[in-house]
């Protein structure tokens, strides 16, 4: 026996039905249809207002007939909600002129293009002044993803240095032209909706599609200049209100020209508030944000900089997408720009054969720019640059062949004291952290900007304690590009520089190399240093050996030098009391070293002999229910049903939420993982691998949540290595 829930559109067994009635996303679901019914009960949507009328003009016709709760003008369309469905049935009555042109007045109708769907408008139009954000919208997947296996299969194949750049660039590159026509069409197309609203709204398309480093599916970034954030208007304390209507307006734009734009997202509580959409007519995905200039000068910069010779765009071009073949790309990992500073700084630490520096470093070029440049100053950061085009012809020596760039370049990163210097491509050089945590006012001239910034503002200082590396905007001297790379990030992404490094130096010592160099650096399974090298336990898996490119998280922490007990063993309990309780994970299998343990961890007994200096232990786990996922809004439900929390949440807190959710959520299948644990002379590592196929997002989003919670306690748990036996979890 079967039966349908209309609301979500499911045909469920009986019992299943039961459980599902009762489940907070049908709860939702039905709330939110009678939330729909009521506005499209009382609700009115207009046509043909005068461009003239404004909103108070609408409420006092129309108040006639009821009290009005909500109105909204959008051009020569308006949305009208009475309070009342008595009222709205009154108005449709009456035929309504207004400077003797007549309004169409109709009802609001419900859109549901699928069930349980959120869309309120009338027609194919959709409502806007709900913030009915497409929340499952997913841009990314309008783009054209470039074919890694094709890329790789076509430079393969001996050929000189050259060819293969010029191969690479063809298959990944968008190409200017073709950029510059996207970018008039989407900004022409952009600007005429904005204008609606903002009439002196001007655009600068910036990003990746302006420096000539857009590949096939890059997107399009794009700030709108409103004659308002010069001043700051949109960050300034007690703005709020005004930078929330300016967002909202700005919002209303996109969401009229539903014709032209689709996929709209909102993100107006982020750092820099964008607007996420994707145009139509060219599939190309694009974030409009409103907060200041300096990104369109950061590409500008950069821009300048490629120019000045081709193997600088071939370098830095190659370094992104090698960034990216290796997975070193992410929000939670290097930024593209980032990486385009981490090569310019290399490139301004260049010399000629009598050590004089080949590139003149970003405070040679604000100095000579003009000083009417609106863009001179852009919140209080000097921004204007001497745009005067420079060519330079390199040194003839092998260092400055294209492989003794990406040499040189590969030994430069994986040598850098990332933990102890700032990396300053405003100078050209090295800064010693401590000059900018201790005495910033040593900080050489060039940084007067920033010492008057954090005069003003003590808190926004560029250095956290957090941060293990620190490559910070060109212009706007106190924003840390790299402040979410984590520590296990950059050990990774400096032993894939050393090894790359290793190859371009094969290459240069012997020619027949170099033909096929590029090929040898991109390939997946790159091989790394001794040290970085991963060895899957024997048998751990049953399925043959873990790939280690499947590796998302791999945390570790220096134990202290006098802790008492297996280091193994407490280890062991504690990842795997996480697993249990807070994860929904069973673990089915424990492998230590050859011996195969069928029972759960938390029993241990199998590591009280274990005492090797060099340990492993794997656990294959199975997920019983996604508790990863939706962890705020259980959160906030639990609150508002009295349950006091910490901040930030102890094991208990996360274990109460991991409960409500697992007692909502349906059990998942076919989806297992393997956890590794390594001690190694008092230092625990931790790493997780995908072992389902088919099942990545999944492991992805868990693995976003795993990387919070263990990276956080296992560091805690360095910090208060227990003496005795109990595993304690506040």
């Amino acid at each position: 026996m079967t039966k349908f829930c209309e609301p979500c559109g499911l045909t469920l067994s009986i019992d299943s039905y039961k459980s599902h009635i009762l489940g907070k996303k049908h709860k939702l679901i039905e709330t939110n249809l009678e939330q729909k019914k009521k506005l499209e009960e009382t609700g009115l949507f207009i046509r043909g207002v005068p461009y003239n009328i404004k909103a108070a003009e609408l409420r006092s016709r129309f108040g006639q007939f009821g009290d009005i709760s909500k109105i909204e003008v959008y051009g020569s369309k308006a949305y009208l909600n009475y309070v009342d469905k008595i009222s709205c049935d009154e108005a449709l009555k009456h035929k309504h002129i207004i400077n003797n042109k007549v309004l169409e007045v109709n009802r609001r109708k419900f859109i549901s293009n699928s069930p349980g769907s959120s869309g309120v408008g009338h027609g194919q139009g959709q409502k806007r002044s709900f913030d009915n954000i497409l929340k499952n919208a997913k841009p990314s997947q309008t783009k054209n993803n470039l074919d890694y296996n094709e890329v790789l299969n076509a430079i393969s194949a001996p050929a000189p240095i050259i060819y293969q750049f010029s191969t690479l660039k063809s298959l990944l590159l968008a190409g200017n032209e073709n950029c510059h026509s996207i970018m008039q069409k989407i900004c022409y197309d952009l600007e005429l909706a904005m204008k609606t609203v903002f009439s002196s709204c001007k655009l600068y398309p910036f990003g990746s599609m302006t420096t000539g480093l857009a590949f096939k599916d890059s997107d399009l970034d794009v700030f709108a200049d409103l004659e308002i954030n010069q001043s700051n208007c949109l960050l300034l304390e007690g703005t709020q209100n005004t930078a929330k209507k300016i967002f909202d307006k700005a919002k209303s734009c996109l969401y009229r020209r539903g014709d032209i734009f689709t996929n709209i997202v909102p993100i107006q509580g982020a750092k820099t508030p964008i607007i996420k959409f994707v145009h139509k007519a060219s599939g190309i995905s694009c974030d409009l944000s409103f907060r200041d200039a300096v990104g369109y000068c950061n590409s500008g910069l950069l821009r300048h900089y490629l120019q000045m010779n081709e193997r600088f765009f071939e370098l830095v071009f190659f370094v992104k997408y090698w960034s990216r073949m290796h997975q070193f790309c992410s929000t939670s990992k290097f930024s593209n720009f980032a990486l385009c500073m981490l090569s310019l700084s290399f490139i301004l630490s260049l010399k000629d054969s009598k050590g004089n520096k080949v590139v003149p470093p970003v405070q040679d070029l604000l100095n000579t720019a003009d000083q009417n440049d609106p863009l001179y100053y852009v919140q209080g950061w000097r921004c204007a640059f001497n745009t005067s085009p420079i060519t330079l012809d390199l040194p003839s020596t092998p260092n400055f062949t294209m492989p003794g760039l990406l040499k040189s370049f590969f030994e430069y990163v994986a040598q850098l004291p990332f933990e102890t210097n700032v990396i300053s491509v405003l100078t050209g050089e090295l800064i010693s952290r401590k000059i900018f945590e201790e005495n910033p006012i040593e900080l050489p001239e060039a940084y007067e900007c920033y010492k008057t910034h954090i005069a003003r503002n003590p808190i926004e200082v560029l250095c956290k304690p957090d941060e293990c590396v620190v490559i910070h905007d060109p212009f706007k001297l106190n924003h840390n590009l790299t402040g979410r790379v984590t520590k296990e990030v950059l050990q990774s992404f400096t032993c894939a520089c050393k090894a790359a490094a290793e190859l371009c130096a094969t290459a240069m010592d012997i020619n027949q190399s170099q033909s096929t160099l590029l090929h040898q650096l991109l390939k997946p399974n790159q091989p790394l240093p001794n040290s970085a090298k991963h060895s899957p336990a024997k048998g751990s898996t049953g399925r043959g050996n873990v790939d280690s490119s499947k590796a998302v998280v791999s945390i570790s922490s220096e134990m202290p030098a006098d802790f008492q007990g297996n280091l193994m063993e407490k280890s062991t309990r504690f990842i795997a009391t996480i697993l249990e309780k807070l994860l929904y994970f069973k673990i089915e299998k424990t492998i230590v070293g050859d011996s195969v343990v069928e029972s759960k961890v938390c029993k241990t007994d199998f590591a009280q002999d274990v005492h090797e200096e060099n340990q492993t232990t794997v656990m294959i786990c199975q997920g019983t229910k996604d508790v990863w996922n939706g962890r705020k809004k259980a959160q906030a439900l639990l609150k508002l049903k009295g349950i006091c929390f910490q901040n930030p949440l102890s094991f208990h807190d996360e274990s109460c939420v991991s409960s409500h959710i697992a007692e909502t959520n349906v059990a998942i299948s076919n989806f297992h993982l393997e956890c590794r644990l390594m001690c190694c002379k008092g230092k625990l590592c931790v790493q997780f691998y995908n072992l389902t196929e088919g099942k990545q997002g999944h492991f992805n989003s868990c693995m976003s949540f795993v990387k919070i919670v263990i990276g956080r306690w296992i560091t805690e748990f360095s910090k208060n290595f227990l003496t005795d036996d109990k595993i304690i979890l506040k």
